[in-house]
């Protein structure tokens, strides 16, 4: 029997996509808005706002679903630690991006500090996507393994 595409273990990966375009674009608005003032159209920065403040929301709902994700997927891996590896740089990625939003918002003065911490979030990102990327393509998480025959789909 197919196991259903709507698994609580596949809501994170389905989510987790959409905060990592939506951040990297949303950071790298953000800096060539502030890099390029003068040349820039004038709707960069609040496109990057908005980029940001959605990437944010959705890195945290990711976050959640991948807290509700990893028992599932623990149980199923052969390196269970790269889990919670994952999650520790999701969480600094999610920490850094919304202390760059807020900064933002609020300390307009701080654009160099915020623009540091938006380029070591975006680090932060990319090894968290790189290690979930691992969990899926080195160790099957919550992938399916059809039988040998492939019956199943008859």
């Amino acid at each position: 029997m197919i196991p259903s595409m709507w698994r609580r273990e596949l809501w994170h990966p389905l989510l987790a996509h959409f905060p990592i375009a939506l951040l990297t674009l949303g950071s790298l608005f953000w800096i060539g808005a502030r890099v390029f003032r003068r040349t820039c159209p004038s709707y960069l920065l609040p496109s990057a706002r908005l980029l940001l403040g959605v990437g944010v929301a959705s890195a945290w709902l990711s976050i959640f679903l991948g807290e509700q994700a990893e028992s599932v997927v623990n149980r199923v891996i052969c390196d269970p630690t790269v889990t919670q590896v994952h999650h520790d740089w999701a969480w600094r990625a999610g920490i850094g991006f919304s202390a760059a939003f807020v900064m933002d918002l609020m300390i307009a003065r701080l654009k160099l500090l915020t623009a540091l911490i938006l380029l070591s979030s975006l680090g932060a990102l990319t090894y968290s996507a790189h290690l979930g990327a691992s969990l899926v393509y080195q160790q099957g998480a919550a992938v399916y393994h059809p039988t040998p025959e492939c019956t199943e789909f008859e």
